[in-house]
């Protein structure tokens, strides 16, 4: 998995490679602008017109220095400077003086350019942009041209990916050594257009830092570790207790999920009612059917302890009935427990689940799940959902996946995944059912690390949902693809 840093993290461990091991600031600025222009280079052929806008901190010293560069590399560079060149810092002045010294042509017009760079302000800004950096980025975003940003377009929180104001709408984004945060959660991830991380040589020494992680392709190897000499039994027992009386396609949607993430074995603990079109949707499930509570507990605790993974909650809904199977699941299960849909809607109007939530619990709320958990607001939370998944992840001492655009999986200790895979075409009923499935199958054959198993769960899923859209088109996907995307995922891994 990637790293991605927040901005305190990025500038802790800038600290380390500059003062501690003693990398010159500056080599770091000459590597991040040479960056910036081979990117230029593998899209422009030269002479190209560029407009390069500059704040007065090292973010616009990297802009000066790719100036300097592109210069020097006969294409047409000009630079406007935004803010006050006496409270620039050091670095800032150095490069400066070598661009005059190379007769960059300095102007104060924001005139039409083939590119148009944005090196205003970098990821530690922290307030709302007014006044002439304001104005910029408003005249940036009204000009034609490819369209550049060093770092982070300015704007950007690089802590939670909101819109401080106005912000730059990039093309591309060239980053430096490490992913942040707000480039890859909304709404912050779509003005980044294109992202692209440099290496510029900072050594990853983090210390205490716990930073954050993303998925790549190769990590879901795990999920193709299936020894030769195995069976049924190998790839472990998955139990889905979902469904309502006549209501039985969130039951399916997690028990196929399951399946096609490789878990050996699944039963479905249901309403007689669902039987038959169950049977007939997924005869390879294995079915325990109720028809009256508490008559059939003894059904439910005998399936528990059958099961190497629990998922519990699609489609159960909030009755009374389906509370009294939720307690009685939550008393027993020793082994990795799912919750999803209305095993959450039933915790968040009865406080005292929360009290009862056994050690190996996930839960995977959508936004308005969490809001009803919380009592934040949908804005709140979307407004820092990181730090919203933290808090709550340690307050219930559970993993944690927040269901959004960007999904975000965060343990009690602080770990944290952000999620870069999926697309609109997930937006479709019963798609977090099969998301349920998935990481109830990866815990079932992996007990050990509940945070990787729902990381890499949420990674695939995502995955498999732009298979679906694919194959399909976004508009006509439908919970059933997304199940079927995860075979065609892992088959090219």
């Amino acid at each position: 998995m990637k790293k991605v840093l927040d901005p305190q993290q990025m500038k802790a461990v800038e600290r380390v490679a500059i003062d501690e091991i003693g990398i010159p600031s500056l080599v770091l600025m000459e590597r991040a602008a040479l960056a910036c222009a081979e990117e230029l280079r593998k899209r422009f052929e030269g002479r190209t017109g560029v407009l390069i806008v500059c704040g007065t901190g090292n973010n616009g010293a990297d802009g000066l220095a790719l100036a300097r560069i592109l210069k020097l590399w006969k294409w047409t560079v000009s630079v406007l400077i935004i803010g006050d060149k006496d409270r620039a810092t050091e670095e800032w002045k150095t490069q400066y003086d070598l661009c005059q010294k190379l007769k960059v042509r300095e102007t104060k017009l924001f005139a039409e350019a083939d590119i148009i760079v944005d090196a205003i302000f970098g990821i530690g800004l922290s307030r709302e942009i007014t006044g002439d950096a304001l104005y910029a980025i408003q005249r940036m975003n009204a000009r034609k041209g490819f369209k550049l940003a060093i770092d982070v377009p300015s704007g950007i929180s690089c802590s939670t990916g909101a819109v401080m104001g106005e912000a730059f709408k990039a093309d591309l984004t060239v980053t430096f050594q490490f992913e942040k945060a707000g480039q890859l959660l909304y709404p912050g991830r779509e003005f980044c257009g294109e992202l692209i991380c440099a290496d510029i040589g900072i050594p990853p020494q983090f210390g205490s830092i716990i930073p954050a992680v993303r998925g790549e392709e190769e990590d879901l190897a795990a999920f193709k570790d299936r020894p030769r000499d195995s069976h049924k039994g190998t790839f472990g027992r998955v139990l889905v207790i979902a469904g309502s009386y006549y209501m039985c396609g969130a039951a399916y949607f997690a028990a196929l999920a399951a399946y096609r993430a490789g878990a050996g074995l699944v039963e479905i603990f249901t309403p007689f009612e669902n039987r038959t079109p169950l049977s007939s949707l997924l005869p390879e499930a294995i079915l325990s059917v109720y028809e009256y509570l508490p008559m059939d507990t003894e059904l439910l605790l005998k399936a528990i302890k059958r099961a190497d993974a629990v998922v519990i909650g699609p489609g159960l809904s909030t009755e009374e009935d389906a509370a009294k199977i939720l307690k009685m699941t939550l008393l027993a299960c020793r082994v990795p427990l799912i919750m999803d849909a209305d095993a959450l809607n039933i915790m968040a109007a009865d406080p005292m689940v929360k009290d009862i939530l056994p050690r190996k619990a996930i839960l995977t709320p959508h936004v308005r799940e969490f809001s009803r958990l919380t009592g934040k607001t949908v804005e709140e939370i979307k407004a820092d959902p990181v730090e919203a998944a933290k808090i709550f992840a340690k307050k219930c001492r559970a993993v944690v996946v927040l269901k959004d655009a960007a999904t975000v999986v965060a343990d009690p200790y602080g770990q944290v995944f952000i999620n870069t895979s999926g697309c609109s075409g997930m937006a479709t009923g019963g798609s977090g059912d099969v998301l349920a499935g998935i990481i109830g199958a990866r815990c079932a054959q992996e007990k050990k690390d509940l945070f990787e198993n729902a990381a890499l769960s949420v990674y695939l899923h995502g995955l498999a949902g732009e298979a679906a859209a694919e194959d399909k088109g976004e508009n006509a996907v439908i919970a059933s693809d997304i199940a079927d995307g995860i075979g065609t995922v892992l088959c090219r891994i």
